[in-house]
């Protein structure tokens, strides 16, 4: 975020500028951007792109999880990556729903 602030700083003429955090917003990134005095500049709210799932192909779907089953098999200490996968299940879930209501 420091490289960030350091970019918004250096423009030379007044730019709107927005930021998204992917796949969730950052709580000590914004503080960053605070301390270093950008936070004013940026159009607000700075936004959240949640990352659910990526498709590749027509019938191949990604959650881009690094590790993401070696870190299930730990669920008690991961419930963060759990939280992930159970928001993408639910995402295929509702498209299938409506897939089946369109038929």
């Amino acid at each position: 975020m420091k490289d960030i602030s350091k970019q918004i700083l250096n423009f030379s003429e007044k730019k709107r500028i927005f930021i998204y955090f992917v796949p969730r917003k950052n709580l000590i990134a914004e503080i960053t951007l605070q301390k270093t005095g950008v936070y004013d500049l940026i159009e607000q709210p700075i936004g959240e792109f949640t990352l659910d799932l990526i498709p590749y192909d027509n019938d191949l779907l990604s959650m881009e999880v690094p590790f993401g089953f070696k870190e299930l098999e730990t669920v008690k200490r991961k419930k963060k990556k759990l939280k992930f996968v159970l928001i993408g299940r639910m995402v295929i879930i509702q498209l299938y729903i409506m897939l089946l209501v369109l038929l």
